[in-house]
């Protein structure tokens, strides 16, 4: 039998049933007949057989964090107008920074930010992005749930 700091794996006939572990002891509250019965039994069997239980580590807090969804944030980006004015200054002055951005973030999940942020920036300045500009790009990330590296390097 099983337990970490907080719960008891309680083995029973066909069953594994998870008890809270209070002051080292199973608290057996909550459970109602005829569960509870088998419960104690169970426990009381594990007792007298002079098994010792195994401790285990906590479980570890798990997050959904919903996937990021890139595609979205490109829709989004692609659609907004300002941006669009920002990317066409930039083309029309430095057409090979402009061109470079869809290359370097394709890159971004593969080989790290170094080359987006470059790109990034450049156009920025380029383009003449303001700060306003870069923190609604940024939201874009954020609700897309994008790396917050990827989102730093939005609004930096």
């Amino acid at each position: 039998m099983k337990r970490n700091s907080t719960i008891l794996f309680l083995e029973s006939p066909n069953t594994t049933t998870p008890v809270a572990w209070v002051n080292n002891q199973p608290d057996f509250t909550g459970f109602t007949e005829p569960t509870l019965s088998v419960l104690q039994k169970a426990w009381q069997d594990f007792l007298d057989s002079g098994e010792e239980l195994e401790i285990i580590p906590d479980l570890e807090p798990t997050t959904d964090t919903p996937p990021a969804n890139w595609d979205n944030f490109n829709l989004q980006m692609m659609t907004n107008s300002r941006f669009n004015q920002v990317y066409n200054q930039c083309l029309s002055v430095a057409p090979i920074v402009a061109n470079a951005l869809p290359t370097a973030l394709d890159q971004v999940t593969t080989k790290g930010y170094s080359l987006f942020t470059i790109i990034w920036n450049q156009l920025c300045v380029i383009g003449g992005a303001t700060a306003e500009d870069k923190q609604l790009w940024g939201g874009y990330a954020e609700a897309n749930n994008l790396p917050q590296e990827f989102i730093a390097i939005l609004v930096q």
